[in-house]
């Protein structure tokens, strides 16, 4: 067996982000796997300048989609006992402790076609299993079905895999398709979600379609194009890691050499896939830290109601419960602390403020309603007693809660809204024990509207990320944007806000630190309900920067809400309690 025992480390260059950049590294018709050392694996052809001299293929893993490793040569056909040359498009399965390797070789006799492979590990040594082509036939796409039954597709054809994965089962048969691809098309590739099966196909060698089905078999139903065009033969492999779906496929560069690349693949409601977007920035990270991130939040089709979204990496974000309510009695802006009894408390309401409890983030039960009298406030005369956007927040240095509001000095006015909102101002109470309260307060000072206020305790210091409520105008160009100021205690006195930190008509800030421990994220919505904004910074005095909209995905119509830091024991809670797999 001819082995090359090199590994090389490949580190590909970071952006501010830490993320993985198109392309990642030479290679073309990547079959991505996961395994079970939770690692993803790359499995692509090993091109040449002269693809008569392709012999041989690699394997690449990563745990976090940045750092590659280049397991070296896996097997090379030379060692086949049948196939001389044209190493291309390989696939591989996984069954009962065995790798199966299926790669695509010609120019030997019988001719050329499909060959396997075995090892029992998946970086190889691979030994060949047949010493003959397993099928006739180019561009081997496998699949395996919940049941353990696999096929091998080759272009509009299917065919079972015998039960020792080296053996056919059955005649091979032509896939029942409502709409033909152009007289040119290669590289099937096949998965399921959800009960879906997804058909997908290289038409006319260089742009992506795809069909929906009941089996694996068919019939299959046209639903589109997934990518535009990119380069030529987009043969491409689509999977889940760690919650995320993601399409390998590879691109040109000069020199006739190909480049895997990478980007996420998202659905909508009724399954379909919304075009793939091709971009620079290709697939963040993976968190590799213990733990992740809860965003609770509602949804600007059910407004005040409870959703809940997860994440690991703080950037790409997915709903949980089917995207259905957690709770059917909550209603409110959601804002949530751990308190000193190792609970969690949120906030709801709006005539008053509704507390709700919970030992573990599954299940809530209204815990107390308070309504501070704010009409006894010494610097604020409201027009009327309510309570927006209640925020919580429990300081440990000082063992106190901080529960904040606001109200406005102002009347409603019909023929003029703004008047109302310009009167906003932000207002307190502190407890120790939900049992005695301290009487209400404004928190700031300042001669300007103030709404969806968040108190954070960083290192020594507080920090109030604070939207400006009043509109923008070449006079006060910081309208409805996030401001940023800080204090020496939990109640201020607070500096005055600083310049805008997010662009205008933006709200309900929210703010988390970076899994990489580089600096923190800032979450604010973009009203109403368009989408929620993202910006980042190594300190949270700054600088801040937007970053860039497809490097992360928060779920559609998510409004007003909070992120909060999760170990690993509540993430793996959550998800066996409302994930995709219960």
């Amino acid at each position: 067996m001819r082995r090359l025992f090199t590994t090389i480390l490949i580190l590909c260059l970071f952006t501010a982000l830490a993320e993985a950049k198109n392309p990642l590294f030479f290679g073309a018709d990547p079959s991505g796997r996961v395994w079970p050392d939770g690692k993803m694996w790359i499995y692509p052809t090993t091109d040449k300048a002269d693809w008569d001299e392709q012999f041989d293929w690699h394997a690449w893993s990563s745990e976090d989609l940045v750092n590659w490793t280049d397991h070296g040569v896996i097997f090379d056909l030379r060692d086949s006992g049948w196939a001389k040359g044209h190493a291309w498009a390989p696939d591989i399965l996984y069954k009962d402790g065995t790798y199966y390797f299926y790669y695509y070789a010609q120019q030997g006799d019988p001719g050329r076609g499909v060959g396997v492979a075995t090892s029992d590990k998946p970086e190889g040594p691979f030994t060949e299993a047949l010493g003959h082509r397993l099928i006739e036939g180019h561009d081997p796409g496998l699949f395996m079905d919940d049941d353990g039954q696999a096929y091998i597709y080759l272009q509009n054809t299917v065919t079972l895999l015998g039960d020792d994965m080296i053996s056919l089962k059955g005649e091979t048969m032509t896939l029942q398709l409502d709409r033909s691809p152009s007289k040119k098309y290669e590289a099937a590739y096949v998965f399921k979600r959800n009960g879906i099966y997804y058909y997908t196909i290289a038409d006319g060698f260089n742009h992506l379609i795809y069909y929906t089905g009941d089996s694996p078999t068919g019939p299959f139903t046209y639903r589109g194009e997934l990518m535009d065009k990119y380069g030529g033969n987009n043969h491409h492999s689509i999977l889940e890691y760690q919650g995320k779906w993601i399409i390998w496929y590879h691109g040109w560069v000069p020199g006739r050499h190909r480049m895997v690349r990478g980007e996420y693949v998202h659905f909508s409601d009724d399954g379909t896939i919304p075009k793939i977007t091709i971009t620079d920035q290709g697939v963040g990270p993976v968190a590799t830290y213990d733990g992740g991130y809860l965003f609770a939040h509602m949804t600007k089709q059910d407004y005040g109601r409870l959703y809940y979204s997860i994440s690991q990496d703080g950037l790409h974000w997915t709903p949980l419960n089917g995207g259905k309510r957690v709770n059917e009695d909550y209603r409110g802006h959601p804002d949530i602390t751990q308190g000193h009894d190792g609970r969690y408390y949120m906030t709801g309401g709006s005539d008053a403020i509704m507390l709700w409890v919970s030992e573990d983030l599954l299940k809530w039960s209204k815990f107390k309603e308070i309504a501070p009298d704010v009409y006894k406030m010494t610097y604020l005369k409201p027009k009327e007693k309510t309570y927006g956007a209640a925020k919580i927040y429990y300081d440990e240095a000082t063992q106190q809660y901080l529960i904040s509001w606001h109200t406005s000095e102002h009347e409603k006015l019909a023929e003029e809204p703004e008047h109302y909102w310009r009167g906003q101002r932000t207002c307190y109470v502190t407890t120790r024990d939900f049992r005695a309260f301290t009487d209400p307060h404004r928190l700031f000072r300042y001669d300007m509207a103030t709404i969806d206020v968040i108190v954070r305790r960083i290192r020594d210091r507080y920090y109030a990320l604070i939207k400006d409520e009043r509109w923008p105008s070449f006079d006060w160009t910081t309208g409805k944007t996030i401001r940023l100021a800080s204090a020496p205690t939990l109640t201020g006195p607070w500096t005055e806000p600083s310049d805008s930190i997010t662009p205008n008509y933006r709200e309900a800030p929210t703010l988390i630190p970076r899994p990489d421990g580089a600096g923190w994220y800032l979450y604010s919505e973009q009203y109403p309900g368009v989408q929620y904004s993202l910006a980042t910074a190594p300190e949270i005095s700054g600088p801040w920067y937007d970053v860039y909209v497809n490097s992360y995905d928060v779920p559609d119509h998510a409004r007003h809400g909070c992120m909060i830091r999760i170990d690993q024991a509540r993430y793996d809670a959550l998800m066996a309690e409302y994930g995709d797999s219960k």
